[in-house]
């Protein structure tokens, strides 16, 4: 599963959430332990290695400061990415927990929340104060965080609007605009256009590689099979538009090839992600 999967898949649980938020059943107890172990053991190795940074680069010859650079600069891109999926799934859980009136796994989803803040305080603080860092790499280590940002309070909307669960959001009052206009479609036919568009451009927008790191490969896609594991047997079915998302994909680079300019911002009231 690659960093562009990441983000399609919480593009989709936020259509879907309410699959999650709604059902009078209990979570399935091992999925959250999974999302709980393998998150913690991910924010682990993230902070270890931002900490560890500095130190690396006053040991280290230019050659080994470019290379160790490179290892960062994709271990920053990595951060900001899986953020997403995991905001929007720790405020699933929190939801259903206010659902049906209980604490069961939003102390465990505010914790994780609370683990990506502290490693978000280290990235930032390392982009902005970091020995060595490259100007050019960090516009667009930077421009990749803008976005990963702006995705997650586009996704995250709709949950702020109905649920105690602003603080997920990366920037509250963009999520709550966001889920206004989201919500303003009532008409089925334009709100199922609008998340096709949405999960279309959350595949044109981010990289599809691999994380850098083997551990971080297993924690994704133990991470992503856990979140999976919660919706109910029947809502998987849903998880299929990503093989027509791709298909869109394709046709929308073959008109693009004929001219058509490549241009997919996610138009809602006054904010955009492009």
């Amino acid at each position: 599963m690659n960093l562009r999967h990441t983000v399609e898949l919480a593009a989709l649980v936020s259509k879907q959430s309410d699959q999650v938020i709604e059902t009078p059943q209990q979570l399935p107890e091992s999925a959250i332990q999974d999302f709980w172990v393998h998150s913690q053991r991910r924010l682990f190795d993230w902070m270890r290695q931002l900490v560890r940074y500095p130190v690396e680069i006053e040991s280290s010859s230019a050659v080994g400061r470019r290379r160790i650079w490179r290892r960062t600069e994709s271990l920053l891109v990595d951060f900001f990415v899986s953020d997403v999926l995991a905001r929007v799934w720790a405020a699933v859980l929190t939801a259903a927990d206010q659902r049906q009136c209980q604490q069961r796994t939003e102390p465990l989803a505010r914790h994780i929340l609370a683990g990506y803040l502290q490693t978000r305080y280290l990235a930032l603080n390392l982009m902005v104060s970091g020995p060595d860092v490259p100007p050019d790499r960090l516009r667009e280590v930077n421009r990749i965080r803008r976005k990963t940002e702006c995705w997650t309070d586009l996704l995250l909307g709709p949950l702020v609007v109905r649920y105690e669960v602003k603080n997920f959001a990366v920037n509250a009052d963009r999520a709550l605009q966001f889920g206004q206009d989201q919500l303003s479609h009532r008409d089925s036919d334009v709100s199922n256009t609008a998340w096709n568009l949405i999960l279309l451009s959350a595949r044109l927008t981010f990289p599809a590689r691999q994380p850098l790191s083997p551990i971080h490969s297993i924690c994704q896609r133990k991470i992503s099979d856990a979140v999976l594991s919660t919706f109910p047997a029947d809502a998987i079915h849903d998880f299929s538009l990503l093989k027509s998302i791709r298909q869109t994909g394709l046709s929308f680079h073959a008109a693009h090839s004929e001219g058509t300019p490549a241009v997919w911002p996610i138009p809602f009231g006054r904010w955009h992600c492009n």
